[in-house]
């Protein structure tokens, strides 16, 4: 359960490994800013996200943002609870096709 910065980044680890395993042929980079936000950028196509944490009242939010390759104003935004996230749905976002 992602709590903390440092939990939000292991848990975009454990999907960058289950991504890299499922798609061995797609080059990505996942980094840590230094206000703890974490990206994933896909080498090839340079589809980036961003992943940030937001406590919302008692509840925990994980917000994540789209950038279509060389933007800089994300393409769109959204958030879920922390508590749902895991490393799987982590894989299924970064898979989806936002075109």
């Amino acid at each position: 359960m992602v709590e903390n910065y440092q939990d939000l980044y292991q848990l975009i680890q454990q999907a960058s490994v289950l991504y890299q395993q499922k798609n061995p042929s797609k080059s990505f980079e996942v980094t840590q800013q230094e206000n703890g936000s974490c990206s994933w950028t896909e080498q090839t196509s340079g589809k980036k996200f961003v992943f940030m944490l937001a406590k919302l009242g008692d509840e925990l939010k994980i917000g994540y943002a789209y950038f279509e390759p060389n933007e800089q104003q994300p393409d769109w935004i959204d958030d879920v609870l922390a508590s749902v996230v895991t490393a799987e749905s982590v894989c299924q976002l970064v898979d989806y096709d936002f075109s």
